[in-house]
């Protein structure tokens, strides 16, 4: 999906205007091994303590919320970024471990690691009759 941005002057006025959220899906890149699913979400602008993962039953949400770019004390003359709250779900088999997911982040980029459940293979015996 690509987004066009256009240059544009902002008000302050616009800025402060209440307006209905407005949701981005980070864009993810998802890789597999044998032993885990790896998970790796663009948040340009989001830092790790905005970052918001949660598992409930089957989904798996992440969401993450950019920081304000504008220094304190100034106002915008002109701006082509705004702030933007980044919402994405994953359905999660039960193959995954939810109760060791784990993930990281560094320059706008979260890697979420999904361990995979041990599978062990129960052996039936087989009584006569």
């Amino acid at each position: 999906m690509t987004t066009a941005v256009m240059a544009r002057p902002v008000t302050l006025e616009r800025l402060e205007r209440t307006r209905s959220a407005r949701y981005f899906q980070p864009l993810t890149n998802i890789s597999e091994t044998e032993s885990e699913i790896l998970l790796v979400c663009e948040v340009p602008g989001a830092d790790e303590n905005s970052v918001e993962i949660k598992i409930e039953k089957d989904v798996l949400t992440v969401a993450a919320d950019t920081l304000s770019l504008l220094p304190e004390g100034r106002k915008w003359t002109y701006a082509e970024t705004e702030q933007a709250c980044y919402r994405r779900s994953f359905k999660v088999s039960d193959e995954i471990d939810k109760d060791n997911i784990s993930a990281s982040m560094k320059a706008g980029i979260l890697k979420l690691t999904l361990p995979k459940r041990q599978v062990q293979v129960q052996r039936i015996h087989v009584k006569p009759e």
